[in-house]
C-alpha cells in the first residue's frame, strides 16, 4: 500500500496486526474495513478489532472467508462474544450489482452510511412518507 494510491486520505496506517488497534482512535462513528489478501494477517487483525468497541467491522471478500475465520476461533478455543461478532458484516456492501473496484467501494460506503443512519439502504421510491427527517432537532441543525 502506498500513500500515492490514496491522495485524499488524511492518514495511511502501516501496522503489524498486534498494533492496529493501538494506532487508531475509536469512537461511536468508527468503521473498520478489513481485507489485505493475507488471511493470517486479516484473522489476527479481526481478532483484535472484535475486542474493541468499534460499532461497524466489515470484511471484504467471500462469505466463506469469514466462516473460515470463525472456525479458526472455535478451533483455538477463543470464540468472541456473540454480541461482538454481530458487529461484523461479511460480505460487506449493499447489493448494488457492483463489479468494478469503484462500484464495490460505492457499495461498501453505502452500507456503512446506511448502518450509521439506521436505514435499510433500499430504494427511496419504496419509502413511504418523506425521505428526510424533518424533526425539530434536524431543522435546527440545518438552520444553525
Amino acid at each position: 500500500m502506498s500513500p500515492k494510491r490514496f491522495p485524499a486520505a488524511t492518514c495511511v496506517l502501516y501496522a503489524d496486526a498486534e498494533a492496529v488497534t493501538d494506532k487508531i482512535t475509536i469512537s461511536d462513528r468508527t468503521a473498520a474495513v478489513l481485507m489485505s489478501h493475507n488471511y493470517t494477517y486479516d484473522l489476527a487483525v479481526l481478532t483484535r478489532l472484535v475486542k474493541t468497541s468499534i460499532p461497524y467491522i466489515g470484511i471484504l471478500g467471500p462469505r466463506k472467508r469469514f466462516e473460515k475465520m470463525q472456525q479458526a476461533w472455535l478451533d483455538a478455543g477463543q470464540q468472541p462474544d456473540p454480541l461482538a461478532v454481530s458487529r461484523i458484516h461479511s460480505p460487506i456492501g449493499l447489493d448494488l450489482g457492483a463489479e468494478t473496484p469503484d462500484e464495490i467501494a460505492l457499495a461498501i460506503l453505502s452500507e456503512i452510511k446506511a448502518f450509521f443512519s439506521q436505514r435499510p439502504g433500499g430504494f427511496l421510491s419504496n419509502r413511504p412518507g418523506p425521505i428526510h427527517d424533518r424533526s425539530a432537532s434536524h431543522e435546527h441543525a440545518i438552520a444553525g
